[in-house]
């Protein structure tokens, strides 16, 4: 047998060689300790089953129970019920009836089954090149492009080149390159969590020639040739300084392009027109502030900010996280400065919760 079949019969007892590839992804969401209900009204009455399979901010995945009826209960929130249940997990069963299948799920001591008569794959990549996270200071500019490219490695890594576009697939092998992912967007290493490989170093190395930057590309060549900690070192000092503006340049244009290629998230008229009058707002403030430009990049004297966003999944997303922006704010630019370069300047580079700070006097 198999081996991948085998832990997925484990994971999904009654899950069979010939059912179809969506069967295969829900047995992943129990092996993986992920499974959701989500329960919406449909457009003709009725009710809509979905169990997401992957969400993230490039893309959210579903595996749709097509006809579905439930016979039990399912709970909500799990955290609530594991705090009370000490044996609580989550294990899944299928069998068949006639044309239909069911879901057996035992959610700690509580059983629920699902029958329905089949499965839809569903998957819509989005827009992820205006979003920005801001958990770690300093260098916020290349976490934020580390984060992104993160996240179309890992669409890539659970669905592959499906869900990614030819210009999607040029750029992974950044995050195979030690000095670009040293920038971690969280709280720990990302060493652990991708392989390293020279064709990182070599596309890097491209990028810089591209960006007619040749210093920063015999500085990646010298780490291709020789990777150790010194070499490594070197090349994330060069990243950090006014040295690694051009290369940011580049990588970014290249992941803004791959990300524009997609739709924005649609949450409907009415909250679509709420995310619409927040940008307009921060228009309309900064160019009353007597900046130039346009959403989301502005510049008055040596002052330049971008506009970042965070962005809530169409549904199943947590009651209190909502739609915000916040700010990249590079002060002391010169007027060849590039995008964020106060970032690549000690002490010239932040990120502000609001445009507040504009309003305060100066000396405040």
């Amino acid at each position: 047998m198999d081996d991948r079949l085998r832990r997925l019969q484990e994971a999904l007892p009654g899950l069979t060689g010939d059912m179809p590839r969506e069967f295969f992804r829900l047995a992943e969401v129990f092996l993986y300790d992920a499974f959701e209900l989500s329960r919406e009204n449909g457009p003709e009455g009725g009710e809509i089953f979905r169990i997401p399979y992957m969400m993230n901010d490039a893309l959210e995945a579903w595996l749709a129970l097509r006809d579905c009826q439930i016979a039990g209960e399912y709970r909500q929130d799990e955290k609530e019920w594991e705090e009370a249940d000490s044996d609580f997990q989550t294990l899944g069963r299928l069998v068949r009836r006639e044309a239909d299948y069911g879901l057996i799920v035992k959610q700690g001591s509580n059983t629920f089954t699902l029958w329905f008569s089949g499965l839809s794959w569903e998957m819509t990549c989005y827009q992820y090149h205006r979003i920005g996270h801001f958990w770690v200071t300093g260098q916020e500019q290349w976490r934020r492009l580390v984060y992104m490219l993160g996240t179309v490695h890992d669409k890539y890594r659970y669905l592959g080149e499906e869900a990614c576009s030819p210009q999607e697939m040029e750029l992974l092998p950044l995050m195979e390159f030690p000095p670009f992912r040293h920038w971690s967007p969280v709280r720990e290493s990302l060493d652990d969590w991708y392989d390293t490989n020279p064709a990182g170093a070599r596309l890097a190395g491209w990028l810089a020639r591209k960006a007619g930057d040749r210093r920063m590309e015999r500085k990646i060549n010298w780490y291709l040739r020789f990777p150790c900690r010194l070499t490594r070192w070197l090349v994330e000092w060069a990243m950090q300084g006014p040295g690694g503006q051009k290369l940011y340049e580049e990588i970014r244009r290249r992941i803004w392009e791959a990300s524009g290629q997609y739709p924005e998230r649609d949450y409907g008229r009415e909250a679509n027109e709420r995310i619409r009058r927040q940008r307009r707002q921060v228009h309309q403030t900064l160019t009353a502030l007597g900046f130039s430009g346009a959403y989301p990049e502005y510049r008055r004297g040596s002052m330049r900010i971008e506009a970042a966003e965070e962005h809530p999944f169409t549904c199943m997303e947590a009651e209190d996280f909502s739609f915000r922006i916040r700010f990249l704010v590079s002060e002391g630019c010169k007027e060849n400065d590039g995008i964020c370069g106060g970032f690549f300047r000690k002490g010239k580079g932040r990120v502000e919760e609001s445009l507040a700070f504009l309003e305060k006097p100066a000396g405040e």
